[in-house]
């Protein structure tokens, strides 16, 4: 699987973040003329938000995992540490295509004893039900498949904003973590000469 490096322009701030390009090898062009048409699949590390996202209040940071085990992506994660409902956490995100694309967005979050709920929206549309981070021991929850949205091709932004709804009674706190976002193109008669692939599916924790 080869990388590509694109930018992640965030209000005067351009993150070089990784992304995994499962179709084309080789540097990303930016929207334009030579930007490829087809979509493609892509994969964020969580790391990249401590970098990329703003918080409505609470620190985030890139928290080590490997203590937890080797289920974490690159053995590491993003912690936002809200204190309330309502927080948010928001991160815009350029996509280097050069037409309107649907997208299956799935995240691979952690579950602790001091996380939240969580909902997640894009370009102001919820995307599946909110997550419970709650757990009695820190532990990878998987890659959990959210839905389907509409990514806007550049110059626009996509506005992926993750925002505390409630914790479970059991949690002493609103934590939330984050491993990875992965983003997979979905086949429809609008986008002709892509090529199917498999939908994202909810994996197999390490044993």
């Amino acid at each position: 699987m080869d990388n590509r490096i694109v930018r992640a322009c965030v209000t005067g701030l351009c993150a070089l973040v990784a992304v995994a390009a499962l179709a084309l090898g080789g540097a990303a062009p930016p929207p334009g003329k030579s930007a490829p048409t087809d979509p493609t699949p892509l994969a964020y590390e969580g790391e990249t938000l401590v970098v990329a996202a703003k918080a409505s209040e609470g620190g985030i940071v890139e928290q080590q995992m490997a203590e937890f085990g080797p289920a974490w992506s690159k053995n590491a994660q993003a912690l936002w540490q809200p204190t309330k409902v309502g927080s948010t956490l928001s991160f815009p995100l350029l996509v280097g295509m050069n037409t309107d694309a649907l997208y299956s967005v799935a995240i691979a979050y952690t579950r602790a004893p001091d996380y939240g709920q969580v909902q997640l929206t894009v370009n102001g549309a919820p995307v599946g039900a909110p997550f419970d981070g709650y757990a009695a021991k820190v532990t990878h929850a998987g890659t959990v498949v959210l839905g389907t949205v509409l990514l806007k091709k550049g110059p626009a932004w996509n506005q992926f904003v993750f925002a505390v709804t409630s914790k479970n009674a059991a949690s002493t706190a609103y934590y939330v973590g984050i491993d990875q976002i992965k983003l997979n193109p979905v086949v429809r008669g609008r986008f002709p000469g892509l090529v199917p692939r498999p939908p994202f599916r909810i994996l197999p924790l390490p044993k």
